[in-house]
């Protein structure tokens, strides 16, 4: 039976930028001002950090300004004040933003259940800060051994905010990192559990999926283990 590899790694922000196309700044003008708007069109939050170059206007908080706007959220992130508007006004922006909240703080006296059935038993093949792929970002992760096709469980009640089953590609090549088979799941604190080496159309669950109150029940069926993406 093949043994292949689940990773469990608990963030606060996700390890990668989405399309800009889901995350929109635009600004409205008024008679003293203008008005800088986000709109976030993706179901989890993200922190947004925007940079605005001025002429004959005065902004209202300290720039870059970092702030965070909700799931399908509309914000307003600053006020552009006119200094002179006869001399007309000139504005120019760029944004960057993470999925994710980055004020988040994570519940630590949450106990997380194993990520597998009750009365079962797996090695835990790569801990936190392993050598071989647990650095960096991913310095708070682990890797369970497991016979594929394994059901993986949620250890902790969330929200599905990503996902992604459609890769059969695996090895123990760090090229491998972008054919990863995974769930991602949004706590109520506001940090991320990811699932990851997963088995091709193995997920049963779908994103946005609401149980419990808008949140996926701890021990819930997630998925089926495999060996997609980077494992040995």
């Amino acid at each position: 039976m093949a043994k292949t590899w689940l990773s469990l790694f608990i963030l606060v922000l996700l390890l990668f930028q989405q399309d800009s196309k889901t995350v929109e700044i635009y600004r409205v003008e008024r008679e003293d001002r203008l008005e800088v708007f986000a709109r976030n069109s993706n179901i989890y939050p993200v922190t947004v950090e925007l940079n605005v170059e001025v002429e004959h206007l005065k902004p209202n908080r300290n720039l870059p300004y970092i702030g965070v706007v909700p799931a399908k959220g509309n914000e307003k992130l600053l006020d552009l004040m006119f200094t002179d508007k006869e001399k007309g006004w000139n504005v120019r922006s760029s944004y960057t933003y993470y999925p994710g909240n980055i004020f988040a703080h994570h519940q630590d006296g949450y106990a997380y259940r194993l990520p597998y059935g009750k009365g079962e038993f797996y090695k835990v093949a790569q801990g936190f800060g392993g050598t071989f792929s647990h650095q960096g970002d991913l310095q708070h992760s682990l890797d369970f051994d497991m016979p594929e096709g394994t059901p993986v469980f949620a250890a902790r009640e969330g929200k599905v905010v990503l996902l992604e089953q459609e890769n059969k590609t695996g090895g123990p090549d760090k090229n491998m990192m972008d054919f990863a088979n995974y769930v991602t799941i949004l706590h109520e604190d506001g940090t991320f559990a990811d699932y990851s080496h997963l088995r091709y159309k193995g997920v049963s669950v779908q994103l946005g999926q609401q149980m419990a109150n808008y949140w996926i029940c701890r021990g819930y069926w997630v998925c089926h283990r495999s060996s997609s993406s980077l494992c040995s």
